[in-house]
């Protein structure tokens, strides 16, 4: 057999073997023929794509494991194109793991290389449409799909971001038939079925919705849009529940720099708060409930998406939507803030002074954020180096009590002012995490 049959053959069955998802001996087969040919561009593009488009390392997608798999995708990407600039599949590669980096903007200019090259790409203007659809560009994701659709009319990933146009402009009743047509031509599509639910979603079917959005999530575990989809059908059940899922919603709208905003907001307030109440002495009983009240309201844009999932644990079908770790943060969140909301009350009791209530409650929310802060570090030594400064500094204020009690002027303040600065050091260093983990 020559060369040549030896490469077409090889390269035959890596394509099968992603085709069947299974990454890690695709992985294999490629990397051995780029030993005999290490500047081939489709190798370094196929390699590039079993690497991006496997999500099992770990529970957690942005776990450091799986952040290495998607750089050394983007290398292998752009080793296709340095090879050979002129080949569609390269760019198209390239485009794919910026994607999957969550850089959006990134992604569709390299999918306009893909589409000079080659304009009959239906793959390519799907991921077009999928970038615009996540920068809320809605009409111009439908105009994408759109053009996927005249190149290849039966396109599944096509058809279904079409219908996710069509239900994010408003219109219903063509994402509905887009949707059930899909589904009569294969009912094994997950898009189509999440689709499905979205329509009874918005027609108040909120238990068809959820059947519709768990047959999405059976067929395919990592689809977002059925993800969302259930807990916005689950959020609909109560009002406490839609409240909470509206602000986590409202929240995400940000971006992250809305903690370090947070955090700035809540130097300015306290200070500003204190001057006010120097300055007009009829609101200084009023400035430390002031001060209070602000600090719960930034702490739970903090602790939203927590809360939520906590939430989610009571729902059979919300249950299912979390991950280990995320049960696992979920339940120790939910368990400080009950502690916290009983301990208030029994100070607010004994005391008769209805603002004691905000003080221990706070403590526990400050607690929920180490705990959160902590769950942002990927798992290993460092997450427990985290977690044993959060001990600390979660401490602080019983040590504090402790050295004042046993004569020490000053000793509880002082260690109010550090467990301040410990909270504020250690969230802002998480939102660095959360930033990296967000795009990488």
């Amino acid at each position: 057999m020559s060369d040549v049959q030896n490469y077409q053959q090889g390269l035959q069955r890596a394509e099968l073997l992603l085709s069947q998802r299974r990454f890690e001996l695709a992985r294999r087969q490629l990397n051995q023929m780029l030993a005999e040919y290490p500047d081939d561009s489709t190798i370094h593009a196929m390699l590039s794509m079993a690497l991006s488009t496997d999500e099992s390392i770990g529970e957690d997608v942005r776990s450091d494991a799986h952040v290495e798999q998607l750089n050394r995708s983007t290398e292998h990407a752009r080793k296709a194109i340095v090879s050979d600039p002129n080949d569609p599949f390269a760019h198209y590669t390239h485009a794919l793991v910026l994607y999957k980096r969550n850089r959006y903007e990134e992604s569709l200019e390299a999918t306009d290389d893909t589409l000079r090259l080659d304009p009959q790409d239906s793959d390519c203007w799907g991921l077009r449409a999928a970038n615009l659809l996540e920068l809320k560009r809605f009409e111009e994701a439908l105009q994408a799909a759109d053009h996927g659709l005249e190149v290849s009319p039966e396109h599944g990933w096509c058809l279904s971001l079409r219908s996710y146009s069509l239900e994010r402009l408003g219109r219903l009743v063509e994402a509905s038939g887009a949707a059930q047509s899909r589904l009569r031509e294969d009912p094994d599509d997950s898009h189509a079925h999440c689709m499905v639910g979205y329509t009874h979603l918005n027609s108040g079917r909120h238990q068809e919705a959820k059947e519709s959005f768990r047959e999405a999530l059976r067929l395919d575990p990592t689809n977002e849009f059925a993800r969302v989809g259930m807990m916005q059908a689950i959020s609909s059940r109560s009002l406490v529940f839609r409240a909470v899922y509206r602000y986590y919603q409202w929240i995400s709208e940000f971006n992250s720099k809305l903690g370090f905003i947070i955090i700035i907001g809540f130097y300015v307030v306290s200070r500003s708060v204190g001057a006010l109440g120097q300055a007009f002495e009829a609101i200084q009983p009023y400035t430390t409930a002031i001060v209070l009240l602000y600090g719960i309201a930034a702490i739970a844009t903090w602790l939203a998406w927590p809360i939520l999932q906590a939430m989610m644990r009571f729902d059979r079908f919300g249950k299912h939507l979390l991950s280990r770790e995320e049960k696992w943060k979920s339940s120790m969140v939910a368990g400080v803030l009950i502690l916290g909301a009983v301990a208030g009350c029994i100070f607010t009791y004994l005391s008769e002074d209805f603002f004691a209530v905000l003080i221990p409650f706070m403590y526990a929310m400050v607690i929920a954020i180490l705990i959160v802060a902590t769950f942002f570090v990927p798992i290993g030594p460092k997450r427990w180096g985290f977690a044993f400064a959060s001990l600390v500094v979660a401490l602080l204020p019983f040590y504090g009590l402790f050295s004042q009690v046993n004569g020490q002027q000053g000793a509880f303040s002082q260690s109010i002012t550090w467990f301040t600065y410990g909270t504020l050091a250690i969230q802002i260093t998480s939102q660095l995490v959360a930033s990296r983990r967000q795009m990488v």
